[in-house]
């Protein structure tokens, strides 16, 4: 997939742009927001400080970079987000809009990692634009995924802080590498999030093995946003920062820089992610090809879909697990549908319907297909819909698409997750 990466500057837009190129896909531009002649906004959605790096970023990695300014505020703050003109989501609308105008891509790389707020907006951004959210480090263990970073060459400093246990004289301008250690005890201490993800922490990279070129700051200026004296929160003004050259065969690929790190492969993630609940571990295809375990349910309420899916009551869930779309591998669209509507059915004959979905694992023969299955399922559902994870298996039987395992419960978030059964 061709894909433009939201940046802010920090180690989670970079990381996981590390983990769409891991992935195969290819990073084709950076976007930005940025505010207007101010260091920093009070945003709901953005990080802006740092902001003033952004374009030697671009230059480091030597691709495109698109910035617009920030003139929305936050004004939809309710869970689901309904669009408006004034809200500052839809300078992200028209920042990626204004994007396909000029270059061709079909995926966006966000770091988001915790915030269901701004997965909620970004999803629905995406969805209007007809793009696929890719967003690797979703829900991941924070104190592993920060150690991963560091092992992985991310070179991060932190530029803000702003909560309990971080002091602005000792911690900023402290590398990751150096501020895990306190994090982690900032974590037992005061609850603190070791990746920074309630707001406490926000980090600038300086280089990576996506970078061509590393940034080098040589000049801050501390700035003291509040002099709080339990909670200081105060940011590094970035006033001379440049690009220098490093050792680094700039031939090679972007995928052929990271391919000796010891990144989170696809499968690991799919693990970590999905299967922290025994009862499905044996759901998932161990090899690489597999044969969709279709199961009669039993339960009466199900007969008209028990031929095809399974049906458990599991700690307050209904998971369902079978459904597949069977037919012709050239028309993705009616097997989708068909997949999709067995699946509309079953909820419904359980009381429920597809705005109830809590998580989706979706097995699919060929990942080339991906817009067009996800061009119907997304018709499938409003405003939010449920986490999503959608991998691509070599699969020995007819159906071309298949339903691990759906979940059920009175909550929505989600994620998509598009990744291969090849693992690099």
């Amino acid at each position: 997939m061709r894909v433009v990466a939201l940046v802010s500057g920090g180690k989670d837009s970079c990381y996981n742009m590390m983990q769409c190129v891991a992935e195969g896909h290819s990073i084709v531009a950076l976007a930005n927001l940025r505010p207007e002649k101010k260091d920093e906004v009070d945003s709901y959605m953005f990080q802006t400080v740092g902001h003033d790096g952004i374009d030697l970023y671009a230059k480091a990695m030597d691709v495109p970079l698109y910035r617009r300014t920030l003139f929305g505020e936050s004004l939809v703050v309710d869970k689901d987000y309904i669009p408006d003109p004034m809200d500052e989501v839809e300078d992200l609308y028209q920042l990626l809009h204004n994007i396909k105008r000029d270059i061709d891509f079909e995926g966006v790389s966000v770091g988001a990692v915790l915030s269901d707020y701004q997965r909620v907006r970004v999803e629905s951004v995406c969805s209007r634009l007809g793009l696929t959210s890719l967003s690797y480090l979703w829900r991941r263990n924070q104190q592993e995924l920060l150690l991963e970073m560091i092992a992985c060459n991310v070179k991060a400093i932190v530029i803000k802080v702003a909560a309990l246990g971080l002091e602005p004289t000792k911690h900023l301008g402290m590398t990751i590498e150096d501020i895990y250690p306190h994090m982690c005890a900032m974590k037992l201490k005061y609850g603190l999030n070791v990746c920074g993800e309630g707001g406490e922490y926000e980090t600038f990279t300086l280089d990576c093995p996506l970078f061509k070129r590393k940034l080098v700051l040589y000049e801050s200026e501390k700035v003291m946003h509040s002099d709080n004296p339990v909670t200081p929160v105060a940011y590094l003004k970035l006033k001379n920062i440049k690009l220098e050259e490093k050792s680094v065969d700039i031939n090679l690929s972007m995928k052929e820089r990271i391919q000796d790190l010891k990144m989170s492969t696809s499968n690991q993630l799919i693990q970590e992610l999905v299967l922290s609940n025994d009862d499905y571990k044996n759901t998932i295809p161990q090899s690489k090809e597999w044969t969709p375990n279709i199961k009669t349910c039993g339960h009466q309420q199900c007969t008209g879909t028990s031929e095809e899916s399974n049906v458990k009551i599991n700690n307050g869930y209904l998971c369902v697990s079978g459904i597949t779309g069977k037919g012709d591998d050239v028309n993705i669209s009616s097997i989708t549908t068909t997949a999709m509507d067995q699946l509309k059915a079953t909820l419904s004959s359980n009381g429920m319907d597809m705005s109830n979905a809590y998580i989706i694992h979706l097995y699919v023969k060929d990942m080339t297909k991906f817009a067009d299955i996800n061009a119907v399922y997304r018709q499938y559902f409003s405003l939010n819909p449920p986490a999503r994870v959608c991998v691509q298996g070599v699969i020995k039987s007819i159906p071309f698409i298949h339903f691990i395992r759906v979940c059920v419960k009175g909550c929505v978030y989600k994620l998509t997750y598009p990744v291969t059964h090849s693992y690099r």
